[in-house]
């Protein structure tokens, strides 16, 4: 049995700039709940340790669009994704 493929990305992650140096060093963990249409229905973030920026952060990844995950066979899929990013 082959694994599902997970959704993916329909564009790269960029975070709002200037980042405050309080953030400097820390990985960002974004999960996401997408749909089997590719809708986020639901995400959490790792936050940092500033909430001014996590605010801004949080703006940015709600906006994320995603092409669906699929079954081996191309079936879409409710599936969770992920995004990191070191800063």
């Amino acid at each position: 049995m082959q694994a599902n493929y997970p959704p993916t990305p329909t564009e790269m992650f960029i975070p709002p700039l200037p980042y405050p140096d309080k953030v400097r060093g820390f990985h960002l963990v974004a999960e996401y709940d997408v749909d089997s249409t590719g809708k986020v229905v639901n995400f959490i973030f790792t936050p940092t340790r500033d909430g001014g920026y996590n605010r801004r952060l949080d703006e940015v990844l709600r906006n994320f669009k995603f092409r669906p995950g699929t079954k081996p066979d191309g079936t879409p899929i409710r599936m969770k994704a992920q995004i990191t990013y070191d800063f």
